[in-house]
């Protein structure tokens, strides 16, 4: 709601000495007037808004929280003012659920002195305000959505910008598994046959499946193997009630093929040396590893005992697992991927909680990290279309204009977009093991 600062100016009676002097300066002319008129009366300052729609009650309460005084720091730590304009948080709940954060945008919205609006903590929620705040020209920049559709549009063959006023400050989940793949491609060569071993929890079958994905993306030929060390002994399969498939059914044209499942000696037992054994008699130019660093580490070991030189890859987590002790000399070459140009994996800096605590504020949370970014990629964008404008409405649309050019460092690594208003994934950074340490490679 927008506040009248205007004061009500006291009367007083003129003596006949004053109303002469009053004459007197009339008779300087206008000029002198308006000096006297702007040193009595200050131009009130220039406010411009950041608007704040999270949860603050129920099971996202703490996230929303988060979120709220993240940007609130970064605000605070900016000193409250960019290009000649004081800068101040609005917050408004929005419940997590799409009626309520509607509500809350149209109100954001309606004032005149918001530049830009932070929430969106679900895919529904996104969704909904997208259209509501893209009406009003307002930004809109979310630090958790990662739904392509809300960038790209409904339909991933001819993707389209839905709403040039969002932004996506979350860092995408599968860049990981697209920087794996890269590498796949770069080790194997151009349609190179690749494995990928799952270790076999729910994890390391997503991360297989992205990686597969990306891979087939890439034109690489890519087979499966199946990691079950734990796997119990089979009993005898019942037999197909159903007889031999029909050679006459014609096959599924659509799409891409399905990655090839390769089942070693002694499967479905499998373990390790049948996982390896069948990767290798599928003459696999890379081996990728989808799995825990101890699974790793146990390839790893297998494939040195083989004797079999291969090009071995694993997520970045294999950095922080304890994988070199654990496969002592196999470990030397292998290499791991991450995400982002700091070696990271889009991981807050350690220090963003203690400055919220310091600070009287609440931890960061989940979102936290990515929600300061986003408060100062709008500062930065602020910077930039506020200066020159006679009021926020007014500078909106330049607004959203400088947002796409913003190119800072951030709490989650560098924050930049691309021309779907993602955050742009940075150069992935390769980690391989070098006499008994991990070292940057690219």
């Amino acid at each position: 709601m927008l506040h009248d600062h205007r004061r009500p100016v006291p009367t007083r009676v003129l003596t006949a000495p004053a109303i002469v002097t009053g004459i007197a300066v009339l008779a300087t002319g206008c000029s002198t007037m308006g000096d006297l008129a702007a040193s009595r009366q200050p131009e009130e300052p220039r406010v411009a808004v950041i608007g704040v729609a999270v949860p603050l009650d129920g099971a996202q309460a703490a996230a929303g929280a988060g979120v709220r005084d993240a940007v609130r720091l970064a605000v605070d730590e900016a000193g409250r003012e960019v290009g000649g304009w004081s800068v101040e948080t609005a917050v408004l709940e929005d419940r997590g659920q799409p009626g309520p954060a509607i509500e809350a945008v149209t109100e954001l919205g309606a004032d005149r002195r918001v530049v830009a609006v932070i929430g969106g903590l679900s895919a529904p929620v996104v969704r909904a305000v997208q259209p509501v705040l893209d009406a009003a020209d307002v930004l809109f920049l979310s630090p958790a959505d990662t739904d392509p559709a809300h960038t790209r549009g409904a339909d991933p063959a001819t993707p389209v910008r839905p709403y040039p006023t969002y932004f996506s400050v979350a860092t995408a989940g599968t860049s990981e598994a697209a920087a794996g793949a890269a590498h796949l491609e770069r080790t194997g060569g151009e349609g190179a046959r690749v494995a990928i071993l799952d270790g076999g929890t729910p994890e390391d079958a997503a991360l297989r499946s992205d990686v597969a994905r990306e891979a087939g993306a890439r034109g690489l030929d890519v087979v499966t193997v199946p990691l079950r060390p734990e796997a119990p002994e089979p009993s005898a399969p019942p037999a197909d009630p159903t007889g031999p498939a029909d050679p006459t059914e014609p096959a599924d044209p659509t799409g891409p093929a399905e990655p090839t499942e390769l089942a070693g000696p002694g499967e479905p037992q499998g373990g390790p040396e049948a996982a390896v054994a069948a990767a290798r008699a599928a003459d696999v130019a890379a081996v990728y590893v989808a799995a825990g660093s101890d699974t790793v580490a146990s390839v790893a070991r297998t494939v040195a005992s083989a004797g079999w030189v291969v090009p071995l890859v694993g997520p970045g987590a294999l950095r922080e697992g304890g994988f070199i002790e654990a496969a002592g000399p196999a470990a030397e070459s292998v290499v791991a991927t991450t995400s982002t140009a700091t070696g990271a994996t889009a991981e807050p800096s350690s220090d963003l909680a203690a400055r919220a605590s310091a600070a009287g504020l609440d931890d960061p949370g989940p979102f936290g990290a990515a929600a300061y970014d986003a408060a100062t990629a709008v500062l930065d964008a602020m910077s930039r279309c506020l200066p020159a404008a006679d009021s926020v409405v007014d500078a909106r649309e330049g607004c959203v204009a400088e947002m796409s050019q913003v190119s800072i460092p951030g709490e989650t690594g560098p924050v930049a977009f691309t021309e779907y208003g993602e955050r742009a994934a940075p150069a992935p950074v390769l980690w391989q093991v070098r006499a008994g340490t991990w070292v940057p490679v690219g």
